[in-house]
């Protein structure tokens, strides 16, 4: 399930929500996942082309993690995150202005 406002996006993966926000953004977004772990999260294109891997590490259960694209020189678009770890892998939707 995916739902989104025009402030947040909720992905289920499973039995868990993970939020990003804002939505649409300028220059970074905040995702909180559900389950501590070690996370790869790449920033894709609308056409599913990889543009950067944007964080590689930890992060907390429900732990607010702020990934800036501000000096990625990101072009206003609709983008992709692809969230990996062991236990989860998700695509998230989201828009740069």
């Amino acid at each position: 399930m995916f739902f989104c406002t025009p402030y947040i996006c909720l992905n289920q993966y499973q039995n868990y929500f993970i939020k990003l926000f804002p939505n649409p953004t300028t220059d970074y977004v905040i995702i909180s996942l559900p389950i501590t772990d070690d996370y790869d999260i790449d920033l894709i294109d609308n056409v599913g082309k990889f543009i950067t891997n944007v964080y590689k590490g930890a992060i907390n259960c429900n732990e607010n993690k702020v990934i800036e694209f501000r000096k990625l020189n990101i072009i206003s678009g609709s983008y992709i995150l692809y969230v990996k770890s062991k236990n989860i892998t998700t695509l998230i939707n989201f828009i740069i202005i």
